[in-house]
């Protein structure tokens, strides 16, 4: 049985670190598990959702056209959720590269027009 990793509430993984190593590990192993939590939270409250908003509805077409509206719905709130909180995170990590990136890009136009 492996020894229990000690890892702080604020740690995350550096750089420097030797890849993979126990505490990125452990890092990524709660990471998931919280992911999995979530999605299975969010699984339970849909279906839930759909069954507490069921109208008896006698017409099978317009139960059904309420049903994948409903379910249209909720897809589009989750992708809304998931971009907004991807979009914080890729602004964090690009915005230090983007000028270096820009700058490599400018100077490199610039010698290539300066040979030619």
């Amino acid at each position: 049985m492996k020894a229990e990793v000690f890892l702080p509430d604020d740690y995350r993984p550096a750089e420097d670190e030797p890849f993979m190593n126990e505490r990125q590990l452990e890092y990524f192993r709660r990471k998931l598990l919280a992911l999995k939590a979530e999605l299975l939270d969010e699984s339970k409250s849909t279906i839930e959702g759909l069954q507490d908003g069921t109208r008896n509805i006698p017409d099978i077409a317009d139960r059904a056209s309420e049903e994948t509206d409903r379910a249209v719905g909720n897809i589009r709130n989750t992708a809304r959720a998931t971009w907004v909180g991807a979009g914080r995170a890729s602004t964090a990590r690009t915005s230090t590269s983007a000028p270096r990136a820009r700058t490599r890009a400018a100077s490199t136009s610039a010698a290539s027009t300066r040979s030619a």
